[in-house]
């Protein structure tokens, strides 16, 4: 293929790559075809060159050339003469040669990038900028969020609108970044950045470069490997700074904005100087300085030198590494923030924040502080001065030292909270279930609240309120006088003569050692006596009185219940009680004149039941039982058939034929005998021997053998109808 010069205007298409030199040195126009990658190389015409929709590499020649990429990330480059480039869809590369050459990019096209060998500015459209050549050139963004590098000459970098980021190369540069969130770096030479509005980031490397930014532009940091640098004289209002990559110990001075300020990893000195600021010294042994404002300093590992100066400032220890924190008198009210145990706050440091999910300690010192705790289960002590503690979640512990101290625990912030009171009259605030006493306390006074308190007392008289809540009251050594208020209470009052009074709800009270006053209120109560001359009262309610001593009271007005005593001595029933139940062996127990309902022991015991119809169940042993008139019914029962000779061997000393019954229904029961006639089948046996008739039984119908279960005294006439048992059918 020949082509002369002047015969017209000529265009080569080919499905591979183009040179338009030798035979196509007179073609002006050339034309990739296929899809697949290709590239062409322009000639000394006015070409017109179009790429495919592959990846072109398209070079111009020395005319006035017109390059299209057509789709794909193709790389033009006009050459010589007034070029026209459009890269087209794609991320496209452009070499500009001539201030003369256009560059074409519609929106949505791509993230295009122009390599100047000229000071050039971006057109619309095209997102990045390198400065091709050493020469000292300059770089202009446009509205987009712009990439503009510079070369190792002297550049203006200017990033315009949108967030840019501006990298410098070599030499002494200056960077713009205008509005926007900019990062600018200026990397070698002696850099002046300028980040205006927005919140920008700097790359400081050379001690000479210089960072410019105005009052209100935005929140701005520093990146810096340097080992000095003083944000009050470069970087005035510049907010934050890190170190990365320091090879020695840092000294970084603040300025008076709110500084974030995060050091290296070796021995470093931060000054704040005046804001707010966030010191961070990182590893080792770290001397910061808040200065004025209120900051927060973290010293990180190593031993460290804290000052948080004027202001209220916060320590936050959140690794186990030595530190000393200075605090002057006046300098603010200051807090530390740990996720460590911490056995006391230094002086003029007044609140503690315990952090993490540990369990810890935390440890206040002689201000008022305040003391909050986590999620775990802490152990809390202000020490001197009126302080307030505030558990958080977790079962945790209070030491209150102060009359004045305060603690506030949310609903839901653990279930088994204690107090520890060191003074001597203690409220528990709401949501704390347990209040005990330092041993330095003798004689105390304590009240629950609505919980279900566990309420200790000391060696010495206390008076201890439940208040409400189901409460465990215990009283310990000492007079005390122990009161359950609302609830079903347990109150114990331990060694001495004490004075409990149940309150309302179903309680539970227990006077133990020395002569004690026990008051059960409304509800049903149990009282145990203990050792000592007790005193007890039920009030209403069925009530259950345990007497161990014979010089026992028991106080029970008619109509107050239905009540029971249970007694380990013998004794005549006291008035209005109605049950009793004997709790050991060979002891007397002698009714009232009530209908009594009477229950032996496990031993011999004698039961007499006095007036009224009574119901007398001797149990095992042989017992001695007397009706003493009424109509007295005798009942016998057995869950345990090995246990039927013990059962058996009961005296009747005045059972009345045709008034009083012997009770077998539960017995029969027992051993599932359903019989019509028992004493035709061999379940019972009705002798009279000597002027008494003795019953005997066997629960196996006449297999076993009969075993003797009472013998009713001078009694010859008794008969089956005296006995009550089951029937078939009924």
């Amino acid at each position: 293929m020949q082509e002369f010069a002047g015969q017209g205007t000529d265009e080569a298409r080919s499905v591979v790559s183009i040179i338009m030199t030798g035979a196509l040195a007179n073609i002006e126009n050339a034309k990739l075809t296929a899809t697949s990658s290709a590239s062409i190389l322009g000639n000394d015409l006015n070409n017109v060159l179009t790429g495919n929709s592959g990846n072109n590499n398209i070079i111009g020649g020395i005319g006035n050339d017109t390059l299209n990429g057509g789709e794909g990330n193709d790389s033009l480059e006009g050459g010589d003469g007034n070029d026209k480039m459009i890269g087209g869809k794609g991320n496209d590369v452009y070499q500009v040669l001539v201030k003369t050459d256009t560059v074409t990019e519609n929106a949505g096209e791509g993230t295009d990038r122009v390599f100047a060998s000229i000071t050039y500015t971006l057109g619309v459209n095209v997102e990045n900028l390198t400065l091709a050549t050493s020469a000292d050139l300059n770089g202009t963004g446009n509205g987009l969020d712009n990439n503009v590098v510079g070369n190792d000459g002297k550049n203006s970098l200017d990033g315009g609108a949108g967030d840019d980021t501006l990298a410098g190369g070599g030499g002494n540069d200056t960077l713009i970044g205008g509005a926007g969130n900019d990062i600018l770096g200026g990397e070698g030479g002696a850099d002046e950045m300028k980040g205006g509005l927005g919140d920008d980031t700097y790359a400081v490397t050379d001690a000479t470069d210089k960072v410019t930014e105005l009052a209100g532009q935005g929140t701005d940091i520093i990146f810096t490997n340097l080992a000095t640098f003083d944000l009050t004289a470069n970087g005035a209002n510049v907010e934050n700074i890190l170190f990365s990559g320091v090879g020695a110990n840092v000294t970084v001075t603040g300025n008076n904005l709110n500084n974030t300020i995060i050091a290296w990893n070796l021995d470093d000195s931060v000054d704040g100087k005046g804001g707010n600021d966030t010191l961070n010294g990182g590893s080792g042994n770290d001397t910061l300085n808040g200065g004025e404002g209120n900051d927060t300093l973290d010293g990180g590992d190593g031993e460290d030198l804290l000052k948080g100066g004027k202001g209220n400032d916060i320590y936050q220890l959140l690794v186990a590494s030595l530190y000393t924190i200075v605090e002057e008198i006046g300098e603010g009210i200051d807090t530390v923030e740990t996720n460590q145990n911490l056995g006391g706050l230094v002086d003029e440091v007044e609140n503690l924040k315990l952090t993490g999910t540990a369990d810890l300690i935390g440890v206040g010192n002689h201000h008022a502080n305040v003391i909050t705790g986590n999620s775990g289960n802490n152990i809390i002590s202000g020490l001197g001065g009126n302080d307030t503690m505030i558990g958080g979640g977790g079962n945790d512990t209070y030491i209150v030292e102060e009359s004045g101290d305060k603690i506030t625990e949310l609903a839901g912030g653990g279930d088994n909270d204690v107090v520890t009171s060191w003074v001597n009259s203690y409220t528990l605030s709401a949501n704390i279930e347990q209040l005990e006493f330092d041993a330095t306390v003798v004689g105390a006074t304590g009240t629950g609240n609505a919980q279900a308190n566990n309420i200790v007392g000391t060696l010495g008289n206390d008076k201890l309120d439940g208040g409400g809540g189901n409460d465990q009251v215990f009283g310990s050594d000492g007079n005390d006088t122990l009161l359950g208020g609302l609830g079903f209470d347990q109150l114990d009052g331990g060694e001495d003569n004490d004075q409990l009074d149940g309150g309302d709800g179903n309680d539970h009270l227990s006077g133990g050692a020395g002569n004690d006053s026990i008051t059960g209120g409304a509800g049903n109560d149990e009282m145990v006596g203990g050792a000592g001359n007790d005193t007890m009262n039920g009030g209403a309610g069925d009530d259950e009185y345990y007497v161990s001593d014979l010089d026992d009271t028991i106080q029970e007005a008619p109509g107050g219940g239905n009540d029971l005593i249970g007694t380990t001595v013998s004794l005549t029933m006291p008035a209005n009680i109605e049950d009793a139940y004997l709790n050991a062996a060979g002891f007397t127990v002698i009714g009232n004149g009530l209908d009594n309902v009477m229950h032996g022991s496990e031993g011999a015991d004698t039961l007499n039941g006095a007036l009224g119809n009574d119901v007398i169940e001797g149990g095992e042993g042989a017992d001695v039982m007397t009706g003493a008139g009424g109509n007295d019914q005798f009942y016998y029962q057995i869950l345990v058939e090995t246990d039927l000779a013990t059962l058996g061997g009961d005296t009747i000393t005045d059972f009345q034929v045709g008034k009083d019954t012997i009770n077998l229904y539960d017995l029969f029961a027992d051993f599932g005998i359903a019989s019509a006639d028992p004493i035709g089948d061999n379940y019972l046996e009705l002798e009279v021997s000597g002027g008494d008739t003795i019953i005997r039984f066997d629960g196996s119908g006449g297999v076993d053998g009969f075993t003797t279960l009472v013998t009713l005294q001078g009694v010859t006439t008794a008969t089956l109808a005296d006995i009550i048992y089951p029937h078939p059918g009924v």
